[in-house]
Formats: structure tokens, sequence, C-alpha cells
């Protein structure tokens, strides 16, 4: 996890028990949230993962760099389920897990032609046009996003955080790596870990 620290976490997006504001502001579902708590902010440095279970470099070809260098702030990850999310908690946490189905985006420091992603071994393309960012007059984007489905690290691994107050949480663990091709030939890779997820909109 390359200064994941030093990487803003999306200020409008701290859960509420079982429900979040998504990514586009709208009510989505989250799993193993907590009030008035960041899901991607770790409590405790204690509570850090190892550093054996952080994403890794998978092309020596390609340079690598740190996050926060290539991102102006944390990766979103969203369930993204078609159709309306019941407000039953039960029933929306259900509906999340058999539609299986994540968004991804990026928000960078400066616009990319295209980007893959890994999530836990899982990679695909950042290239949805409708949830990235408008091109610039350069073909560029500077938010990058796309779908990934089946998702499996819905259904794990977990970690369970212990927060200063005592609080314990259960949260999905995303080893995410990412590629960032910018065009001319220049292309860079980073990978830091992510805890939780929330709702997509």
């Amino acid at each position: 996890m390359q200064a994941q620290a030093q990487l803003p976490p999306a200020t409008s997006r701290a859960p509420v028990a079982w429900l979040t504001v998504t990514r586009k502001g709208i009510v989505g579902v989250v799993v193993c949230a907590v009030a008035a708590l960041a899901v991607f902010a770790l409590a405790d440095l204690s509570s850090e993962p190892s550093t054996s279970m952080r994403a890794q470099p998978t092309s020596l070809s390609v340079p690598t760099v740190a996050s926060a260098t290539v991102l102006s702030r944390q990766p979103w990850i969203g369930v993204a389920c078609p159709g309306p999310v019941p407000f039953n908690a039960a029933r929306a946490i259900t509906i999340a897990r058999a539609c299986n189905r994540v968004g991804l985006a990026i928000e960078l420091r400066k616009p990319a032609m295209a980007a893959t992603a890994t999530i836990n071994g899982q990679t695909f393309k950042l290239d949805n046009r409708a949830e990235s960012s408008p091109p610039l007059n350069t073909g560029k984007r500077m938010v990058l996003a796309g779908f990934l489905q089946p998702a499996r690290f819905l259904h794990g691994p977990f970690k369970t955080i212990t927060y200063r107050n005592g609080l314990r949480q259960r949260f999905t663990i995303e080893n995410v790596h990412l590629v960032i091709h910018y065009g001319a030939g220049h292309t860079v890779q980073t990978s830091l870990q992510l805890l939780g997820y929330g709702g997509w909109g």
C-alpha cells in the first residue's frame, strides 16, 4: 500500500449503519459500515493490514509510483446493482451480494487516456464513458470508471478492525492494482489496499 495515508478520502462518503451516501449522493447499500467513520480510513495505525496482504505490482516493465502521486483521492468502490434498492437493510444487503457487481472510480491528478484495475486478482477496464468524466480536448479524462462482475471480494476475505473506542467492525479487503495509460507511451502502475465499500448510486 503506497502512500495510502496521504490520499484524502472521499469526504462525502462517510457511511451510516447499513446505509451510506453513494458516489452520486444517492442512498445505497454498504456492508460492514459504521456511523461517522470513513469506509476507507483506518482509525488506528495498529489496525493497518500487514505488508504481506497489500496489493503488489503486476508488471515489471511499467514504472511503479506511489498512489498519492497519481490519484487525487482514494478510489471509490460501490455496489452497483440494477434497479431500485429496498430501504429494508437486510433485504438490501441480500440483493447486493446476489447481483455481485461493483463499480470502481479513480480521480486522477492529471488526465489519462485509459486505465485498468485489478481487485484481488480480477482485472477489468475503467472504460465506462457514462460514469467517467467528460473527455477533454485531448480525449483524456480526469475521472475513469468501470464495473466488475462477478466481484468475488464481496464474499471475502474480511478483516475485523478495532477502533480506539473499542468498537469492532468487519470489512472486506480490496487489494487494488491500477495501470494508468497517459498516452504517447507513458504508462504507470500503482497499488493500494482499501477496506469496505459503499453504494454506487
